[in-house]
C-alpha cells in the first residue's frame, strides 16, 4: 500500500512537472517574448480603452451639439426671412435671406 502511494504520488508529480514544462515551451514557441513582438505597441488594459471611448464620445457629442445649433440658426433665419416675405406679399425669398447660400 505505500509502494502504491509514493508511485501516486510520483505519477501526480510528474504530470504537473510535464504540463508546467509544456505551458513554458508555449510560452516560447509563440512568441510572446522575441523581438519582434516586443516592437508592438503592448495590449492595453480595460481602463485606457475606457477612456479613450469617453473621449470619442465626447467629441462625438460636441459635434452633434454644434450641428444641432448650427441647423437651429438656420431654420431661425429662414423662419425671419419668411415672415418679412409675407409681409412684403413677394411670396419668394432673396438671397440675403438664406444663410447658406452666397451673397456675391
Amino acid at each position: 500500500e505505500t509502494n502504491i502511494r509514493y508511485g501516486m504520488f510520483c505519477l501526480t508529480f510528474m504530470y504537473f512537472r510535464a504540463l508546467h514544462h509544456v505551458r513554458k515551451e508555449k510560452a516560447i514557441w509563440c512568441g510572446h517574448h522575441d523581438m519582434v513582438s516586443m516592437w508592438r505597441q503592448p495590449p492595453m488594459s480595460d481602463e485606457r480603452k475606457k477612456m479613450i471611448e469617453e473621449q470619442k464620445n465626447i467629441q462625438f457629442r460636441r459635434a452633434r451639439i454644434e450641428y444641432s445649433l448650427i441647423s437651429c440658426v438656420d431654420k431661425i433665419s429662414l423662419v425671419g426671412c419668411k415672415k418679412e416675405a409675407s409681409r412684403s406679399e413677394a411670396g419668394n425669398y432673396s438671397a440675403a435671406c438664406i444663410p447658406w447660400t452666397s451673397r456675391s
